[in-house]
């Protein structure tokens, strides 16, 4: 028996002194990896340390770690009023520690500029590694949510247009909406009368197809060292100019968009009924008869029905009358820009000037398809791209596409005056 014994553990197999040390090594590394990742836990290097020390393996380390971060969750909450709770946990919050978008703009400069950075700033930097052809493969900073709301809620104010059409947000990068525009009277879904006892007489419906393919929109802002360093002018800088070209572009893409790459316009579509100017009317005016036979030729179905005016051409429908009563009234309440014959005007300068066509436009945006990317706006920020000039660079990138529903206007039953989703007056020049 006891040389069976002997000769098992003389067929176990052996472990060298090599081995021993290269498992250990990577014990300690490993450790050391962990404990880097969750630096914002308090003591976490002391419990790195202690770690290594005694042995501890790397899977029992780690359910210490889940240990240290649950009670560091529910440690000593503050309570304001009787329902809200606030914990100290800056991976949660939106602001990623930071008071203001001024501090955060603030300390990407101080990291471009000084090189290290002190460590309150970088645990709340929360630095992202981003790969792409034009900035660099690493050194930028995503850009916290709080302050990406800030920045998206300046494009979608309540002059944009996008919000009054019909959108549809999309996970890929093109939509096809199917439609039928053929009217009862002419093709189509048609209703027969039927004999008693006939055969009923069919009919199908004659679909086509809107077909949108998503588009990049991007401002890209350089911001030179001594813009970020007052932080004022940054934080206005990057929240007001960002927003408001995007906002701008898009208004623009809807009204005068030419299509392919970008938004086809109402002004540029087939679809847009251009009613004529009255025989005896003036250069570079709106006159009673051109609001009503614009609001004659738009389809009347649903709620979104708005006047789109240049600022330019607003004293003119202000002071339409018809007879002795106003066409435009002063709902500033609930409209700010009034209501004309009761619907709201939205004073935009993507129209065209006074006199033009185009310097109002009757709008049912029921007519008007856009798409945009899941997620909305992509923020990034690199201070890589334009080091040697001592520039950090903020891109915005929003994808949409979008355009009339309709490119052919439709004729009516009866009558020869076509109709469609947005009207406007000819040339008045």
């Amino acid at each position: 028996m006891e040389n069976q014994e002997v000769q098992e553990v003389r067929s176990a197999p052996q472990i060298d002194a090599a081995t021993l040390i290269n498992n250990e090594r990577k014990r300690m590394a490993s450790i050391n990896d962990l404990a880097n990742g969750f630096s914002h836990i308090q003591d976490i290097r002391s419990l790195a340390e202690n770690a290594i020390a005694s042995g501890t393996e790397v899977s029992d380390f780690q359910s210490q770690i889940l240990s240290r971060m649950k009670s560091a969750q529910s440690a000593s909450p503050v309570f304001h009023g009787q329902a809200a709770q606030v914990v100290d946990n800056v991976e949660n919050d939106p602001k990623k520690g930071f008071r203001h978008f001024a501090e955060f703009t603030r300390s990407i400069w101080l990291k471009g500029t000084v090189g290290d950075v002190p460590a309150e700033i970088q645990k709340r930097a929360a630095p992202s590694v981003f790969a792409n052809t034009g900035i660099g493969a690493d050194g930028g900073f995503a850009i916290p949510a709080e302050f990406a709301n800030q920045i998206i809620d300046l494009g979608t104010d309540e002059t944009s247009l996008l919000p009054l059409t019909r959108n549809t947000p999309v996970t890929g990068n093109n939509m096809t909406f199917p439609f039928n525009a053929k009217q009862p009277w002419s093709a189509g879904v048609q209703a027969y009368w039927r004999a008693e006892a006939a055969v009923a007489t069919q009919s199908k419906p004659v679909l086509e197809r809107l077909q949108l393919q998503l588009n990049p929109l991007l401002a890209f802002c350089p911001a030179t060292d001594e813009m970020l360093s007052d932080q004022a002018s940054m934080a206005s800088f990057i929240q007001q100019n960002m927003g408001r070209a995007v906002n701008w572009t898009i208004n623009d893409g809807i009204m005068n968009g030419t299509g392919g790459d970008r938004l086809l316009g109402i002004l540029q579509s087939g679809g847009t009924v251009e009613v004529a100017k009255e025989s005896s009317q003036t250069a570079d005016t709106i006159v009673a008869k051109n609001i009503l036979k614009m609001y004659s030729r738009v389809f009347q179905n649903g709620g979104n029905l708005v006047w789109l005016v240049h600022p330019d051409a607003f004293p003119e429908i202000a002071a339409l009358t018809l007879g002795d009563r106003p066409m435009w009234s002063d709902n500033f309440k609930d409209m700010p820009n009034g209501a004309l014959l009761g619907r709201r005007v939205i004073l935009t300068d993507a129209c065209k000037t006074l006199g033009d066509a185009g310097d109002i436009v009757l709008a049912n945006m029921d007519g008007y398809y856009t798409i945009t990317k899941t997620g909305g706006a992509e923020f990034a920020e690199s201070m890589h791209l334009l080091f040697d000039y001592a520039m950090t660079s903020f891109r915005l990138s929003f994808r949409v596409d979008g355009s009339p529903l309709i490119q052919t206007p439709v004729t009516p039953a009866n009558g020869s005056n076509t109709r469609g989703f947005f009207a406007t007056v000819a040339n008045r020049a």
